[in-house]
């Protein structure tokens, strides 16, 4: 016997261990089944693909990490499940001396074959990206935004030689509108 989660009662729901009676109201009103159908076939015309939390290569340190997000959409190299890699993330509001320091340390760990996490945001972010893609390492950028709008526009480019060697990650659906409250 099939049981549908969408036709169970509030109480009945509320009996699963995790599931409390907000997340049950949420699931009793869910409608849009059709939306995993209609995500998929976007991203894929947009050469974007989705990885799943359960998926092989999803990576095993995000897994670790509180609530990590259930799906990923990726655009450029496969995400890897095991990848030695650090973040370099930092002000927007670039010096001489921070461009330096960001561009050295970029270039050692590359050449270790570390990969470079960032968010392609202005500033630090962007100069550990650029360094990466010039040293020929790989670098993945962690968007708050989704990935078909890239923000700030500036980086178009640069997106385009992530994509060669790196993963573009987002864990926005498409055409979710830029808020400031995605980006941590």
């Amino acid at each position: 016997m099939d049981i549908n989660p969408f036709e169970l009662a509030i109480k009945e729901l509320c009996t699963v261990n995790g599931i409390d009676k907000k997340s049950a109201e949420q699931i009793r009103k869910y409608s849009d089944f059709d939306f995993g159908i209609r995500e998929l076939k976007r991203a894929t015309q947009k050469g974007i693909s989705i990885v799943s939390f359960w998926d092989d290569h999803y990576p095993m340190l995000l897994k670790k990490i509180y609530s990590p997000p259930v799906i990923l959409y990726c655009k450029g190299q496969p995400l890897q499940y095991k990848e030695d890699a650090v973040a370099i993330v930092g002000t927007r509001r670039l010096t001489p001396y921070g461009k330096s320091v960001t561009q050295k340390l970029t270039s050692y760990l590359i050449s270790k074959n570390i990969s470079i996490v960032s968010g392609l945001v202005r500033g630090i972010d962007t100069i550990a990206h650029k360094a990466a893609v010039a040293g020929g390492g790989r670098t993945i950028s962690v968007l708050g935004s989704v990935l078909d709008v890239i923000y700030p526009g500036e980086n178009k480019k640069l997106v385009e030689e992530i994509c060669e060697k790196g993963t573009l990650i987002s864990e926005f659906s498409l055409g979710t509108k830029p808020d400031r409250g995605n980006l941590p």
